[in-house]
Protein backbone atom coordinates (compact mmCIF):
# COMPACT_ATOMS: atom_id res chain seq x y z
CA UNK A 1 0.00 0.00 0.00
CA UNK A 2 2.81 2.61 0.58
CA UNK A 3 4.53 1.66 -2.96
CA UNK A 4 1.38 2.52 -4.44
CA UNK A 5 0.56 5.35 -2.39
CA UNK A 6 4.25 6.90 -3.17
CA UNK A 7 3.32 5.90 -7.23
CA UNK A 8 -0.17 7.77 -6.88
CA UNK A 9 1.77 10.60 -5.34
CA UNK A 10 4.39 11.08 -8.04
CA UNK A 11 1.68 10.83 -10.93
CA UNK A 12 -0.23 13.42 -9.52
CA UNK A 13 2.81 15.53 -8.98
CA UNK A 14 4.00 14.73 -12.86
CA UNK A 15 0.21 15.52 -13.77
CA UNK A 16 0.23 18.82 -12.37
CA UNK A 17 3.63 19.57 -13.51
CA UNK A 18 2.24 18.90 -16.82
CA UNK A 19 -0.59 20.58 -16.24
CA UNK A 20 0.95 23.85 -15.87
CA UNK A 21 3.30 23.64 -18.30
CA UNK A 22 0.76 23.32 -20.91
CA UNK A 23 -1.43 25.93 -19.23
CA UNK A 24 2.14 28.05 -19.28
CA UNK A 25 2.35 27.28 -23.43
CA UNK A 26 -1.16 27.49 -24.16
CA UNK A 27 -0.82 31.01 -22.12
CA UNK A 28 1.93 32.27 -24.28
CA UNK A 29 0.24 31.09 -27.36
CA UNK A 30 -3.03 33.18 -26.61
CA UNK A 31 -0.56 36.43 -25.79
CA UNK A 32 1.32 36.10 -29.05
CA UNK A 33 -2.27 35.76 -31.11
CA UNK A 34 -3.23 38.74 -29.42
CA UNK A 35 -0.56 41.05 -30.04
CA UNK A 36 -0.29 39.49 -33.69
CA UNK A 37 -4.16 40.91 -33.78
CA UNK A 38 -3.94 43.71 -32.11
CA UNK A 39 -0.89 44.64 -34.63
Amino acid sequence: KKVRYRGLAKNTARLTMLASIANMFIGNCFEIRNKVSFV
